[in-house]
């Protein structure tokens, strides 16, 4: 297909107003707001004991009983409290439920002389 230099011209003119519609579609859109949090969501422990602990500035994984809607029963893990808290989402919303410790602050050495432990299988079902 030959060009003409006006189709061209009319071709350019078309992409650039398409890209300008495109960018200012985007600087329109607006910001999310960030979720209210009510409660504490439990972060590094500030003493040996953990009856202290930060405020917590991001978690490892979420895991939730229901994929949309709300409210939602999730569960957060975070690595530095070797834990996971229960939360609520709502909409605009997060409520803090209870932290459960799920492991001890385990030293490098130590973890050196463990060995997993094997777990029996389940017994076959007898075809009686």
């Amino acid at each position: 297909m030959t060009w003409s230099i006006d189709s061209r011209k009319l071709s350019a003119s078309l992409v650039a107003a398409c890209l300008a519609v495109g960018w200012s579609g985007a600087a329109l859109a607006q910001a999310p707001q960030p979720w209210t949090i009510q409660g504490k969501l439990t972060g590094k422990p500030k003493n040996l004991e953990g009856s202290e602990s930060k405020n917590s500035k991001d978690v490892s994984g979420i895991a939730c009983a229901t994929e949309s809607g709300f409210p939602r029963l999730c569960l957060i893990a975070d690595d530095e409290t070797q834990g996971a808290q229960i939360i609520i989402l709502q909409d605009g919303k997060l409520i803090a439920g209870d932290f459960v410790r799920l492991i001890d602050e385990v030293s490098s050495a130590s973890l050196s002389n463990w060995t997993p432990r094997a777990w029996p299988s389940p017994a076959e079902p007898s075809m009686s």
